[in-house]
């Protein structure tokens, strides 16, 4: 619970540094770049646990102990005396245009970085499981369609389906047009098959909890052992024993040969 809460902690507090960092460099670069002198640039607030000037550079540069803001000061005749040679790059003494763009350089920057993010995300392209077929139910819309276990579903009335979130989806919208459900397939020796279902094969979409299972599909999924990774301090796990690299072989007489069987074995006894 406390390593969890940590975790949350420490995800929030480096989630908050980028933005701030993100978002206080807008105003810095713009500024810079109309010419207004800045004094400090820092990343947090409170006690500075690091500063440092760069060579042939005005700006003082800090790392603050409180990690949840930041700020960058400017030569500003209003908080203090200002040299005269120096008086041209006071903020105060800017145009209104100037300190306009320096003052919206802050969101601006941070909504250019949230659009290059999902750029990026975009650009790394889909991710999630592949939608082949593991098991198929007997007497199932599936089993009646021809599916047979290893296809790969590729694609549902011609949209491409790489994830079975994708496949889920178009075969949610194909169903909801009225007409019959073409799903094109890939086995095991690269041959291409397709599949027709009925619009309605597996009743209303809107009231069916789980799809696959009311199609008589089971993904193929990764069968990762059921080995114990870490145990929980004062969790019933470790209250019963149980230690960081145990073999879960069986539970209740029941064989374990996966650690998805030993989750679902769990979630239908939860403990009282």
């Amino acid at each position: 619970m406390l390593e969890t809460l940590a975790n949350s902690i420490f995800g929030f507090v480096l989630a908050i540094g980028i933005l701030v960092t993100v978002h206080e460099f807008g105003h810095f670069w713009v500024a810079r770049k109309l010419g207004i002198k800045v004094l400090r640039f820092s990343i947090g607030f409170g006690k500075p646990l690091l500063t440092w000037r760069r060579k042939n550079d005005d700006t003082e540069y800090v790392l603050a102990a409180i990690p949840l803001g930041g700020y960058v000061k400017m030569l500003d005749e209003r908080e203090g005396k200002v040299p005269e040679e120096e008086v041209e790059r006071a903020f105060n003494r800017q145009p209104l245009w100037v300190r306009t763009l320096v003052v919206l350089a802050g969101p601006v920057f941070n909504l250019v970085f949230a659009v290059l993010l999902f750029w990026v995300v975009l650009v790394m392209g889909e991710t999630g499981l592949r939608p082949i077929v593991g098991e198929v139910t007997a007497n199932s819309p599936a089993a009646e369609a021809g599916f047979v276990p290893g296809e790969e579903i590729t694609g549902i009335n011609g949209k491409p389906t790489p994830t079975w979130t994708q496949m889920l989806y178009q075969f949610a919208s194909s169903s909801a047009s009225g007409n019959s459900v073409v799903i094109e397939t890939r086995d095991k020796d690269d041959r291409l098959q397709k599949h027709v279902l009925a619009f309605d094969a597996i009743g209303d979409m809107a009231e069916v909890k789980d799809p696959l299972q009311a199609l008589g599909i089971k993904p193929d999924l990764p069968q990762a052992p059921p080995v114990i990774g870490k145990v929980l301090p004062g969790q019933p796990a470790e209250k019963a024993g149980l230690l960081p690299g145990d073999s879960i072989v069986q539970v209740d007489g029941v064989p374990m040969e996966s650690w998805i069987q030993w989750v679902k074995y769990v979630r239908k006894r939860p403990l009282v």
